[in-house]
């Protein structure tokens, strides 16, 4: 992502459980909800984040879309990459 963009990050546990919640609601059937974290942070603030909890330096890099895609692709199987260009391109170019 973009190093100055802002975004409300969050870890994966908190958006599971936020799902299996939601799906035992059967009134927020055919909602659209907005998941994310409760701050919006940008790369360098999220870094500042973890260099404080961990106790060393952390540094945020931006990676290019395809960099990006293709580490996605690796780390979690073939087209799993393909789900984050929309979120580059309302970013722009970075």
């Amino acid at each position: 992502m973009p190093e100055q963009l802002p975004l409300g990050w969050i870890a994966t546990d908190d958006v599971a459980a936020f799902i299996a919640a939601a799906v035992e609601r059967p009134d927020l059937a055919g909602s659209h909800l907005i998941v994310s974290g409760a701050e919006n942070l940008t790369g360098p603030e999220l870094a500042a984040r973890f260099s404080a909890g961990l106790g060393r330096p952390i540094r945020y890099r931006e990676m290019p879309v395809e960099e990006f895609g293709a580490f996605l692709d690796a780390a979690f199987g073939p087209g799993a990459g393909a789900a984050q260009p929309p979120l580059h391109a309302v970013a722009g170019p970075g």
